[in-house]
C-alpha cells in the first residue's frame, strides 16, 4: 500500500507533505519495487527521502532513520509482510484493527498515537 499511497500524495501539487521511507528488504533482489520508488524520489526530490536497508531491520536502523518520538505533525506508517508488521508493531490483538497499542520495536522506541499499521 505504501507505493499507492506515495504516488496519490505526490500527485497532488497542492499538498506539501514531505515523506521519508525506509525501503527494508531482506536482501538487494528483493527490492522490487526499486525502480518505481527511485522514479518518484527524482520527481519529488523535495518531498519524498528513501532509504534502502537489505536485511534484519533493528532498534539501531530505525534510530538512524526516524525522527524523535515526539513531532505531533508526523506518522509513522508500517506496512509489508506479517513478520516484519509484528517485528515493527507487536502482535494485532484479535478485533483490534488499527486501534491496536504499539509494541514491537517501535514501542520500544517510544513510538505510539503516531504509529499506524497497514495490513
Amino acid at each position: 500500500p505504501m507505493l499507492q499511497l506515495l504516488t496519490a500524495a505526490l500527485a497532488d501539487d497542492a499538498d506539501a507533505t514531505k515523506f521519508r521511507l525506509l525501503y527494508a528488504t531482506r536482501t538487494p533482489a528483493d527490492a522490487v519495487l526499486l525502480p518505481e520508488l527511485d522514479a518518484l524520489r527524482r520527481r519529488h526530490p523535495a518531498r519524498l527521502e528513501i532509504s534502502y536497508h537489505a536485511g534484519p531491520v533493528s532498534k539501531n536502523a530505525l534510530a538512524d532513520f526516524l525522527p524523535a518520538p515526539r513531532r505531533a505533525r508526523e506518522a509513522v506508517l508500517v506496512s509489508g509482510p506479517p513478520g516484519l508488521v509484528e517485528l515493527l508493531c507487536g502482535p494485532k490483538p484479535p478485533g483490534q484493527e488499527s486501534e491496536a497499542p504499539v509494541a514491537g520495536l517501535l514501542g520500544s522506541m517510544g513510538f505510539s498515537r503516531q504509529t499506524f499499521r497497514l495490513d
